[in-house]
């Protein structure tokens, strides 16, 4: 007979707003590649339009999550992935669930790849090199990411869902 139900639930689902602390988000189209809890990049139009992926990004324009139903294309039911052309939330400050490939600390920077839209978190250090006239900066985020300017709030295991912010 069972004696135990759900004494080991998931933190929360990847692509939702966990709490409802003040939220900044914006209602944007995704043009293409978008996936709901990962980063978007600004879109052909950087107002209205955000891409899931774009290499040579700097900067990220905010966090997707879900908001409402969108259709099943192809038979897929079961996707994170926005259709192209559909409405988005993109949240720019507030807390969120993300999934990251690494292992996630309490108070660790979050980076993402532009290119893959991957998502790691490690704690960033900078190191200022004066040369002459020319101050050098170098960190040790891994070659290809970009810093989100989120940091890890709920820490978790590599590929578990943790909770993210940025305030």
């Amino acid at each position: 007979m069972q004696n135990q139900v759900y004494i080991e639930q998931a933190l929360g689902k990847a692509g939702l707003i966990s709490r409802q602390n003040p939220v900044t988000k914006l209602p944007m189209v995704a043009e293409s590649d978008v996936v709901a809890g990962g980063f978007c990049f600004p879109g052909t139009d950087p107002e209205t339009q955000v891409v899931g992926q774009k290499t040579g990004a700097t900067a990220v324009a905010g966090f997707v999550v879900f908001e409402k139903y969108q259709p099943a294309l192809n038979g897929v039911t079961n996707s994170m992935n926005i259709n192209d052309g559909e409405e988005v939330c993109v949240v720019k400050k507030g807390y969120c669930y993300a999934v990251s490939t690494t292992a996630a600390v309490k108070g660790q920077n979050v980076v993402v790849n532009p290119t893959t839209g991957a998502i790691q978190t490690l704690a960033i250090t900078r190191t200022e090199t004066v040369s002459g006239t020319a101050i050098e900066v170098t960190d040790n985020i891994p070659e290809g990411f970009i810093d989100t300017g989120w940091v890890v709030e709920t820490g978790a295991a590599a590929n578990q869902v943790c909770e993210i912010c940025h305030i």
